[in-house]
């Protein structure tokens, strides 16, 4: 990865040491802290790298960090939100780590949109399913890794994946925006017994006519996802 290509698409990034997802230092998070010239890159060789969201300019990035594919497809289909349409956009920037069942989405937000606070989603079990990504209660920005970044668990590299390109990050859908507001102002986030069976990523996935075109972009996207 060339990382004056990053710096130039408006990313803020933070160095970290390679196989971890950790930070260096107790002050990465301070906007001054973050490599967002190409006079800094060096600071980036050989190491991991973090987005900045909150730092990102023209206007802050985040991240829909889904830990787990099929209670997330089944969770975001209640609130009304299609994971084929997030697959099958034209503009979708997805990073994948090797991880099983998991996928990273990234966008930009809105114009004149402050960082927002970051929101987990946890399943029945107590384990994490789904994540807002972007800052702290705090306003101090959060952080994930992108390629060819390592991932600790994995041991395999980072990569782009989607229809995207990261130098054109699309801002976040409405109603994936809708969601996270939404998040942000309840005071009581539950999570809902979530039920799905070894067939619903077919039937939600195929539930109406698809195209030669839009089936052959969802299995491009699915052939990263166990």
């Amino acid at each position: 990865m060339d990382f004056i290509n990053l710096i130039d698409a408006g990313f803020a990034l933070v160095p970290i040491p390679k196989g971890t997802k950790k930070p260096m230092g107790n002050q990465w998070n301070q906007i001054e802290n973050v490599i967002s010239k190409p006079e800094q890159i060096s600071k980036l060789i050989n190491l991991n790298i973090g987005i900045a969201h909150a730092y990102c300019r023209p206007t802050p990035t985040c991240a829909i960090d889904i830990d787990n594919y099929r209670e997330a497809l089944v969770w975001l289909e209640g609130k009304g939100v299609k994971m084929s349409d997030i697959l099958e956009d034209p503009e979708t920037v997805a990073i994948y780590s090797g991880k099983k069942f998991s996928m990273k989405f990234l966008y930009r937000l809105p114009q004149n949109t402050s960082p927002l606070i970051t929101k987990q989603i946890h399943s029945p079990d107590g384990k994490m399913m789904l994540e807002f990504r972007c800052a702290t209660k705090n306003g101090k920005t959060v952080q994930d890794l992108l390629p060819p970044s390592i991932h600790p668990e994995t041991k395999k590299a980072y990569i782009w994946c989607g229809n995207g390109h990261f130098s054109r990050l699309s801002v976040i859908p409405k109603p994936l925006l809708d969601i996270w507001l939404s998040l942000i102002s309840s005071k009581n986030i539950k999570t809902t017994e979530i039920k799905y069976d070894p067939n619903c990523l077919n039937s939600i996935l195929t539930g109406q006519p698809e195209t030669p075109r839009s089936i052959a972009n969802t299995k491009e996207m699915l052939r990263f996802i166990d």
